[in-house]
């Protein structure tokens, strides 16, 4: 879900942009703040086995439905201003949801079949998206020159594609391998 979340904001966001000529960033926050660091939020909560360590995912899960709540009420540009620290936080909130879902797979039976483990693939490329995604998010707002602007799309595109193949990829490389061990 999280992935068709993505797929239909930036699409939807291209036509607003390109043949309506509207600003899509209450599409961006809504759809990606709010709902799809959700899904991957509840996805790791749902995947945790730990019961200390569950219990501190669904905390996690609060604090963002609290962080996106508090944003949307208290930011008055909201609809039409990208909300970079509600994002940022967001972004803060699923790292952390990562490093506990790590754990708690290193200290389960999944470590013996990690490279199966399909989660394992969604983690690694939300870490390396978000983690590359960070600095250029924070960079970003320093360009100024056109060929800087293009850089900086084509430096974010990069981030964006390799952590989705690796996601995509990761699809595959597991089934094959759970594939393999049902024969």
């Amino acid at each position: 879900m999280a992935i068709f979340t993505i797929f239909f904001t930036e699409t939807s966001a291209l036509i607003c942009r390109q043949y309506l000529d509207k600003n899509p960033t209450i599409l961006y926050n809504i759809s990606i703040i709010g709902i799809t660091y959700f899904l991957f939020l509840f996805y790791f909560f749902k995947l945790t086995e730990n019961q200390n360590l569950k219990k501190l995912q669904l905390g996690i899960c609060v604090v963002h439905v609290i962080n996106f709540i508090v944003s949307a009420f208290i930011t008055k540009d909201f609809i039409t201003v990208f909300s970079e620290t509600t994002n940022f936080i967001g972004i803060f909130l699923l790292l952390v949801s990562v490093a506990v879902f790590m754990i708690d797979t290193l200290n389960s039976e999944h470590v013996l079949r990690l490279r199966s483990y399909y989660p394992f693939y969604v983690a690694l490329s939300l870490v390396l998206i978000y983690t590359g995604l960070v600095p250029l998010l924070f960079f970003g707002k320093m360009v100024t020159q056109p060929s800087e602007a293009y850089v900086f799309q084509i430096l974010m595109l990069v981030v964006n594609w390799i952590g989705y193949i690796l996601l995509i990829a990761g699809t595959f490389y597991a089934k094959k391998i759970n594939t393999a061990y049902e024969i």
